[in-house]
């Protein structure tokens, strides 16, 4: 377009100049103008071209970097979606897995154990065993014991109805209180105790092993001595237990066991010294003595009935000692009395004993001291106290004392007396409620 506008040009130029130089060098500057806008013409297309191609590349390269992020996000989207995917399923996995194997294994143990073992185990336990046992032992054993006891304690009774109405109206007594100390310093080992027939409020006590042959009177109301009585014509080696019951009609006799084991074996000889006429400082001979021989070793129990029988039982561990009977044509008769015994006291108990006992002056109740108690037994009526003797006690309240080796019951059976060994030894009553 540029050139043929040059040529018009340069034409209308030579005919109005008439020459032909003018037309040529403005042929020629058309063609340099012409060459000079078609080079800028093809600069301009190429800077166009090239703006265009660069533009183009950017564009593409933004449009690829878009495409690219919008790849990136979608596959963010898609990680996340099967992320999450992934995640909801472990977890309906695990809760699954963890249900079903919860669900199964509970439920199989649970009806395993509880069905099965625990129901055939308590069926068996229960139905069988327990069952069997309870009847075997309450049926059979329980029955025909209690059974076997009750007829042989009433077979000991002469009167059935009292022993009976003996197991409900046993005698109540109080917990026990103090009445004095011993204030004596020669009371150190009391071993026996006995309330005075024939002197209100005198009690007998004597001291065990390695005194000499002496008795002390106390006040059965403040535990003072009254006085010391020497025992003449007798010897101390181991002095055990002491009673009083009557003699010689209607006399009372004070009885001293020397039958312990201490030194070289027991002498196995009672004593017999009446009572004083007054109690002051003084001594008393002996009016008799029994000496006897039989299997036991150790005896701390010597005990009186109203008839003046006299009755012992040895002490040996667990307190099943064995029950003796001394024949009253053994006084004085100058011999050695054989004394033979199959009885056993009816108790039980983890010591050395009896260690002690006294016959009520009624000759209705029996008092056996041992280590830790004090235990009672009514007659109802029997006379058989070597058979009262092997049925069961009742336990009285007792405090428990140092070394409490002796009992004795008050003259009226109303109440019972205790002391143990041992300086200032306290001096405990139980009243009868």
């Amino acid at each position: 377009m540029i050139l043929l506008i040059c040529i018009l040009f340069c034409t209308a130029a030579d005919i109005s100049f008439g020459t032909n130089l003018r037309p040529r060098l403005i042929l020629e500057s058309c063609k340099n103008r012409s060459n000079i806008t078609h080079a800028g013409t093809r600069a301009q297309t190429h800077t166009h071209t090239h703006t265009h191609t660069h533009t183009h590349t950017h564009t593409h390269t933004y449009i690829q970097i878009c495409i690219h992020s919008h790849i990136y996000i979608h596959t963010c989207k898609h990680i996340h979606t099967y992320t999450h995917a992934y995640t909801r399923t472990r977890i309906h996995t695990h809760t699954y897995t963890h249900t079903h194997i919860h669900t199964y294994i509970h439920t199989y143990i649970h009806t395993y154990i509880h069905t099965y073992i625990h129901t055939y185990i308590h069926t068996y336990i229960h139905t069988y065993i327990h069952t069997y046992i309870h009847t075997y032992i309450h049926t059979y054993i329980h029955t025909y014991i209690h059974t076997y006891i009750l007829q042989v304690n009433l077979e000991f009774s002469f009167h059935k109805q009292l022993y009976q109405l003996f197991l409900f109206l046993a005698p109540t007594f109080d917990n026990g209180r103090i009445i004095g100390t011993v204030d004596s310093l020669e009371v150190k080992e009391a071993s026996g105790l006995a309330m005075s027939r024939k002197h209100p409020n005198i009690i007998y006590t004597h001291n065990d092993h390695g005194d000499r042959n002496r008795i002390f009177a106390l006040d059965a109301t403040t535990a003072h001595v009254r006085a010391v009585l020497e025992i003449t014509n007798a010897a101390s080696h181991d002095w055990e237990d002491i009673a009083v019951g009557p003699c010689h009609g209607t006399k009372t006799c004070i009885y001293i066991a020397d039958t312990g084991n201490a030194g070289h074996g027991a002498r196995n000889i009672i004593y017999r010294i009446l009572e004083p006429d007054t109690i002051q400082n003084g001594s008393l001979p002996t009016d008799g003595r029994l000496h006897f021989t039989w299997s036991e070793h150790n005896c701390e129990t010597l005990m009186v009935n109203p008839s003046g029988e006299v009755y012992i039982i040895s002490k040996v561990n667990g307190g099943k000692g064995l029950i003796a009977h001394l024949p009253g044509s053994g006084w004085d008769s100058g011999s050695t009395v054989q004394v033979t015994s199959s009885a056993h006291l009816s108790i039980l108990t983890t010591h050395q004993d009896p260690v002690g006992g006294d016959i009520s002056p009624s000759g209705d109740e029996i008092l056996i001291k041992t280590v830790d108690s004090v235990l009672y037994w009514d007659m109802n009526g029997s006379k058989d106290y070597v058979s009262t003797l092997q049925t069961q006690p009742i336990r009285l309240p007792y405090i428990l004392e140092h070394q409490g080796e002796a009992v004795a019951w008050q003259p009226d059976g109303r109440g019972y007396y205790t002391l143990g060994e041992g300086l200032h030894s306290p001096l405990y009553h139980y009243s009868l409620v």
